[in-house]
């Protein structure tokens, strides 16, 4: 096992806080369509969500925003425990961190919005081919959408960087993602 610097296990909370949350920020709206059950409970007919009135979706977004306020500033803590920037370093990494954040959180936005695609879709029944190639190409695009940024990125820290840090980054950046998406994973149904 590899230690993240005595913080692996944070990581994993952290990114399976941040996966769920980007599920259920994606099925909160009340006139949203939800995926079924993770695949533990599947089978049943039962729904994760159950439609809000609009007072609660008023309060549950208020909440949202509050907990995204904490998983943000919680992951640059993250980031800024693993990173052993010099004060020179940091007035230059900080700036593109937080303009990568922001690009990011488009993707992720992108992300959802396919995977309340996914949802009304299966919410009907089976999923018919054209549908299934439809999702299956806008899930690759923001894949392919999220390597360029990082890619970009990269060299952007390149010119702030050694390039250790630019990679460590990269690495703190994947090992998140990657619990984000493993979580995710967990909770969204084969197609069928």
């Amino acid at each position: 096992m590899l230690v993240f610097k005595g913080s692996t296990m944070r990581i994993l909370s952290f990114g399976a806080l941040v996966g769920s949350l980007l599920y259920l920020n994606a099925c909160a709206s009340s006139d949203s369509p939800v995926l079924p059950p993770p695949p533990s409970v599947a089978g049943t007919k039962q729904l994760l969500v159950e439609p809000k009135a609009a007072s609660a979706s008023a309060s549950a977004d208020t909440n949202m925003a509050i907990l995204m306020k904490k998983i943000k500033a919680d992951k640059k803590l993250l980031v800024a425990n693993n990173m052993d920037l010099t004060d020179a370093e940091a007035k230059r990494f900080w700036p593109l961190y937080d303009s990568y954040q922001e690009e990011l959180q488009q993707i992720n936005h992108r992300l959802g919005r396919t995977i309340m695609d996914y949802a009304d879709a299966l919410n009907k029944g089976p999923i018919p081919n054209e549908t299934a190639e439809k999702l299956m190409s806008e899930a690759l695009d923001v894949e392919e959408a999220e390597v360029n940024l990082k890619r970009s990125y990269a060299q952007k820290l390149d010119d702030v960087l050694p390039a250790t840090k630019v990679a460590r980054y990269v690495q703190i950046e994947h090992k998140i993602r990657a619990v984000v998406k493993s979580e995710l994973a967990q909770r969204i149904p084969l197609v069928y």
